[in-house]
């Protein structure tokens, strides 16, 4: 693991959804690998789906050009934004909705509902984990399914130094010499299990830093038991558990946990 340092100067500070939301494609461009994940299990539900924290739509848009009938809810209006700009560039046409995860106040009733990528894990405290998962499983129908991804901590993660820029990835950008070089550093609690981590971007021509931005958000996290016992008392079965996206099991050195849920009656 590379350290990139200690100081950071002149950077773009801002800690909003919505200052994230302008660099969030840039950011996550190289992430492709969950996408046949999610278009297959849309495949799999005859009904409509709806992602929470659906973001600019990395995961929404693939699943929408699949022909299948979802909608996306974000906390973030400039997410969104993105997402409807990107979907009409595409001709298609997405229901959005400007809405917080804890209270999913919609009139439809869904087949299957997913939280990509670590997208549950911004909320902070079990009081607030289980509002969205009883909120969510209101918008179920019977037997529908909730399907969510969430990192598992591991010794890695603990072992790091919170003064410390890690690498992440460097990503190259299309058309452009440039590169887009991501750090990483984090500040972790272990009594609230919340991890504050500041993300570095740097974009870079060969040696030449063209700039510089800052982000910092919040995430907490779950062990496997502990996130067994917060589903089953909200009211769901465990159907699956994968460690990856190829549908592997889960195994204490993997580096996703995969819950595929269903509403219990």
């Amino acid at each position: 693991m590379d350290s990139y340092g200690t100081s950071v100067f002149n950077l773009e500070m801002e800690t909003s959804q919505d200052y994230l939301a302008s660099s969030y494609d840039l950011l996550y461009a190289d992430l492709v690998e969950d996408i046949p994940f999610w278009v297959e299990e849309s495949h799999k539900c005859d009904g409509k789906i709806l992602e929470v924290g659906c973001g600019t739509g990395r995961v929404t848009i693939p699943i929408a050009k699949s022909k299948t009938d979802i909608t996306g809810i974000d906390i973030s209006a400039a997410m969104l934004e993105g997402l409807t700009e990107k979907s009409l560039r595409s001709d298609l046409e997405i229901n959005t909705h400007l809405m917080d995860m804890r209270k999913v106040d919609l009139e439809v009733f869904f087949d299957l509902i997913i939280i990509p990528y670590r997208g549950f894990q911004h909320l902070l405290t079990s009081k607030d984990q289980e509002k969205s998962l009883f909120s969510i499983r209101k918008r179920l129908n019977k037997r529908g399914r909730l399907i969510i991804n969430i990192f598992p901590p591991n010794i890695e993660m603990f072992d790091q130094s919170s003064h410390i820029f890690y690498e992440t990835r460097n990503v190259e950008l299309d058309g452009k010499h440039q590169e887009l070089h991501i750090r990483h550093r984090a500040q972790i609690d272990i009594e609230t299990q919340q991890i504050d981590i500041d993300l570095l971007m740097r974009h870079q021509d060969e040696s030449i830093i063209c700039k510089e931005q800052y982000f910092r958000f919040t995430l907490s996290y779950l062990y496997q038991k502990e996130a067994e016992y917060l589903f089953r008392n909200c009211g769901y079965k465990i159907i699956d558990l994968y460690g990856n996206y190829d549908r592997g099991s889960y195994q204490p050195e993997s580096s996703d946990m995969i819950w595929i849920l269903e509403k219990t009656e």
